[in-house]
Order: C-alpha cells, then sequence, then structure tokens
C-alpha cells in the first residue's frame, strides 16, 4: 500500500509540474517525507525529475526566452553549492520553514499586485541573478528551487507555453546538477538510487498528463493558478514541520 501511495504521489506532483512548469518537489516533498526519511526523499526528488523534465524541455524549447534565462542561469551557479552545504550542515525543518516563508511572501505580493504583468517593464539583469540565486540555494538545500524563478516568470508577458518552456528550461539545469553534487557529498546509497529510478516513469505520465492540461488555462487564470498553488505549498510545507513528532 505504501508504494501504491507513493506513487500516486509522485505522479500527482509531476501532473503539477508540467500543467504549470514547477511544482514536483513542493507537492512531492510535502508528503513524501511522512514515509521515507527527509533526505532520502529530497534525494529520490532530485534524481527521478531530470530525464522527464528533459523531455518536456526539449518538446517546448522553441519557445523558451534564452535572453531571459542568461542571468537566472549565472545566479543558480553561485546559489547552488550554498543550498548543497546547507543541505549537509543545517537541520531540514529551519530549511523548509524558511523556504515556506519566501513562498508565501512571494506568492501573496503576486495575488494581491493590481498592475497587470503585460504593463511591467522587461526585467532587468540585478532582479535575474536575485531570482537565480534564491532558486539555485533552494534547488540546492531542500530540492524546492521554484519560489524566486517561478515569481519573476510569473511576472512577464508571456503565454503560458512560454511560462512553462522558460521554467522547464531552468529547473533542468539545476535538476542536471544537483544529483553528481549530491554522489561527491555522499548522500546517495544505492537503496535511495534505485527508489529514484522506480519513480521516474510516475514522474514521466504525470509530466505528459499535465502538459496536456496546460493548453486549456489562459494567461491571466494560469497566473493566478500558479500564485494560488504557491501559498497552498507554503502552508503544506509548515503544516509537515510543526506536525512532525
Amino acid at each position: 500500500m505504501i508504494w501504491v501511495i507513493l506513487a500516486t504521489v509522485m505522479t500527482t506532483a509531476a501532473f503539477v509540474q508540467g500543467c504549470l512548469g514547477f511544482g514536483y518537489a513542493l507537492v512531492a516533498l510535502s508528503v513524501v517525507p511522512y514515509f521515507l526519511p527527509m533526505k532520502d526523499a529530497n534525494i529520490v526528488v532530485s534524481f527521478s525529475l531530470v530525464i522527464p523534465l528533459a523531455l518536456m524541455f526539449w518538446q517546448a524549447r522553441d519557445q523558451v526566452s534564452w535572453s531571459s534565462l542568461r542571468d537566472c542561469y549565472i545566479g543558480a551557479i553561485v546559489g547552488l553549492p550554498l543550498g548543497i552545504a546547507a543541505f549537509a550542515w543545517v537541520h531540514p525543518d529551519w530549511l523548509i520553514i524558511g523556504t515556506a516563508i519566501v513562498i508565501l511572501f512571494v506568492s501573496m505580493d503576486g495575488l494581491l499586485r493590481k498592475q497587470r504583468p503585460e504593463a511591467t517593464a522587461s526585467p532587468s539583469s540585478f532582479w535575474g541573478l536575485v531570482a537565480g540565486v534564491g532558486s539555485g540555494f533552494l534547488g540546492g538545500s531542500i530540492a524546492v528551487a521554484g519560489p524566486p524563478i517561478v515569481a519573476y516568470a510569473a511576472r512577464q508577458a508571456w503565454s503560458p507555453l512560454q511560462t512553462r518552456a522558460f521554467l522547464f528550461a531552468f529547473f533542468l539545469v539545476i535538476a542536471a546538477l544537483r544529483p553528481p553534487i549530491l554522489v561527491i557529498y555522499g548522500l546517495v546509497d544505492m537503496p535511495v538510487f534505485m527508489l529514484s529510478l522506480a519513480a521516474m516513469p510516475c514522474c514521466l505520465l504525470g509530466m505528459k498528463l499535465g502538459g496536456l492540461t496546460s493548453h486549456h488555462i489562459d494567461a491571466q487564470q494560469f497566473r493566478r493558478i500558479i500564485y494560488f498553488a504557491l501559498v497552498i505549498s507554503s502552508f503544506a510545507m509548515i503544516a509537515r514541520v510543526l506536525g512532525a513528532p
């Protein structure tokens, strides 16, 4: 029964990722740690995401805004090693609570902001770097790289497909860099690696279904769904930590 539950959770989490462009780690790490140790759950999420995310990116690659990605990539390269170090030395509950607070802040700001995203100026290199560093750090520390870069993307005048393509492209870099760094730190053993491989088909199926669903969502509704998903995920993460024995 536990394996059925885990497969369902991973598929659902991947569905959210395929539909919105993010959310796999947010959803999975709100539930999976009830069945696996936090660090094992973190590693399973990291390894199982890489190939399915690469396939989704390849399908949407023509919609990517490459100029907007450059500064975010640079920031992520700076933030990722710092996050990995925090993952190795800082208690996971502190990282989760801190991340949840950041998620809640950026998502409520997006929901309450009256100015339409289409009316905003083009993003500056500075904010691209800031978003990249924040996402790299969170991706390295608790495998939840989404909030800063998602908030950055949600403010752009992009269609849902363009937003998803941008997020797939960015998160693919985080997803591809994290596993070898985890191995270098000696945090991966064979049972956890095999469990990650078993979770990969669930991830791929969920992403495919989510991608098909996203075609029926308009741009404004898409942005509001993104922010609501971030709010819900922040409360879920806080509840998990406070409810832990």
